[in-house]
């Protein structure tokens, strides 16, 4: 109609004849007329328009199905019709075509008869209400990749009037997160030296007097001491028994670090030496949470550190540490240039430190003999990512009550580094392995092998043990320990 208007003010000018001028205005308020009804129409419809999005559940597994809705519903019959487009997050794969209650069901006009691969991931599934109706239900299934928070963005509403002449696109409605998790590995298994200590690390115990985590000492029961806190484990081991003392209560700042680097992904899918300690580390964030304590996180990377966020005690630093604990992967071996410029450890270096540890106590006891060859050491400690974001950590940040460090045991010689910085800080010291030979595939085949690098573990795990505020504990897929040992028992002794 706009061009029919368009060609009759033309002719008028083109032809003289001035009788075309007034059809042509008759035609231009027609149009604007029109136009001034749709957009009150428009603005009716959305005053009536209520646009949901619901899921099943609010969180979800990676690569597991989670079916979103979305409802789209009318209070009053509107002579328009709409179109209402799901907004997906790109990072979530679309499975399947949905299914569609009342309405019309459709994925994108040009995208019809396209398989999911094929079709762009711009916009997302929509239902359409013709003039009249007032309903109109669609879900579909997606799927996450990644572990996170992935938001769906409001939906997308487009009105148009019947003629088609007019439009009119906006967004309505409330966005929908969804929280995708982890595979979390079944067997988990905390403990010393295949010996579960902790039955679901960060739940409550009844030997715990305090709440919260917190760093317990061991010591040799003396008459008066409450039954309930008998270590029993520990006084089958050691014959006599044992009692673990607990801190009260009070408020402790904990700074996690969290080691995320290429050889943390090893292991079967869901059940990798990262899957595995994730679970410890939000259990520790999870209990500091509970008790309002400052929690932070320091995770490294094969370049260095991926995050530094400081102990904090508002719910959005909990979130924040939560969600970069829940999203870190196993990183590559890349190194950038600000990792290159670092100053190389060098056998003279190392000599230093070997120098500066005469002291008799049981730390410098412990990392002697890691430094007295200095060419190997200063090879070991050449590339240490573990370290340097823990001393980058320690120079902005004040020293937390308590560290927790959780790596595995691809390279000691770093790990007792990094022990000893966060040592010097002056709080307590909780270290949380996962032995390689419980990861690796076949790790278990050659059983002799198999038992003499646990054994190699073990004796490193009671050596940071016996280090001044310092806890160690195994973090292992608990078949695999009991495997281990099993055998072992079983094999007559040579």
């Amino acid at each position: 109609m706009a061009v029919v208007g368009a060609l009759l003010a033309f002719s008028a000018v083109a032809l003289e004849r001035p009788v075309l001028v007034v059809g042509a205005a008759g035609v231009g308020a027609w149009l604007v007329s029109r136009q001034y009804a749709f957009v009150r129409a428009a603005a009716a419809t959305r005053s009536a328009l209520r646009v949901e999005q619901e899921t099943e559940r609010p969180a979800a597994l990676v690569r597991r199905p989670i079916p979103v809705s979305f409802r789209v519903r009318l209070a009053w019959p509107s002579a328009l019709a709409l179109r209402v487009e799901q907004r997906p997050p790109v990072s979530m794969r679309r499975s399947g075509t949905g299914r569609s209650v009342a309405g019309h069901s459709d994925i994108g006009r040009s995208d019809a008869g396209k398989s999911a691969s094929e079709r762009p991931r711009v916009g997302g599934p929509a239902v359409t209400l013709p003039p009249g109706e007032i309903a109109a239900e669609r879900t579909d299934t997606y799927e996450a990749q990644v572990a996170g928070d992935h938001a769906f963005d409001p939906p997308s509403v487009t009105v148009s009037d019947p003629s088609g002449l007019f439009s009119q696109r906006f967004t309505h409605g409330t966005g929908r997160t969804v929280a995708v998790e982890p595979r979390r590995p079944r067997d988990l298994h905390v403990g010393e030296g295949g010996e579960q200590v902790v039955a679901a690390y960060g739940g409550q115990s009844e030997r715990r007097r305090g709440s919260g985590l917190e760093f317990a000492e061991l010591r040799k029961y003396v008459t008066g001491d409450p039954a309930s806190e008998i270590d029993w484990k520990t006084t089958a081991r050691m014959g006599e028994p044992y009692v673990r003392e607990y801190e009260t209560e009070t408020t402790n700042s904990t700074a996690i670090v969290f080691d995320h680097r290429a050889s943390l992904g090893d292991g079967p899918e869901g059940a990798t030496k990262l899957d595995y300690l994730r679970q410890v580390a939000l259990a520790v964030a999870r209990d500091a949470h509970d008790r309002d304590d400052p929690v932070g996180l320091y995770a490294v990377g094969d370049g260095g550190a991926t995050e530094l966020l400081r102990p904090g005690a508002k719910e959005d630093r909990y979130d924040e540490v939560r969600r970069a604990i829940r999203e870190a992967s196993p990183t590559g071996t890349d190194r950038g240039p600000e990792r290159n410029q670092k100053q190389t450890v060098t056998p003279a270096t190392a000599r230093r430190m070997a120098e500066d540890l005469t002291g008799t106590d049981d730390f410098a006891a412990t990392l002697r003999p890691y430094v007295e060859s200095a060419d190997d050491y200063a090879s070991q400690l050449d590339d240490r990512p573990l370290v340097e974001t823990v001393r980058v950590a320690d120079s902005r940040f004040r020293n937390a009550d308590s560290s927790v460090l959780l790596t595995d045991d691809a390279d000691l010689a770093e790990t007792l580094e990094t022990v000893k910085l966060l040592h010097r800080g002056g709080g307590r010291v909780l270290v949380f392995l996962a032995p390689g030979v419980l990861f690796e595939s076949g790790g278990l085949a050659d059983f002799e092998r198999a038992y003499a690098r646990y054994v190699e573990f073990e004796e490193f795990r009671r050596r940071l043990e016996r280090l001044d505020r310092v806890s160690a504990l195994e973090v292992a897929p608990g078949n695999r320990v009991d495997a281990v040992l099993d055998e072992r028992r079983r094999r007559p002794k040579t």
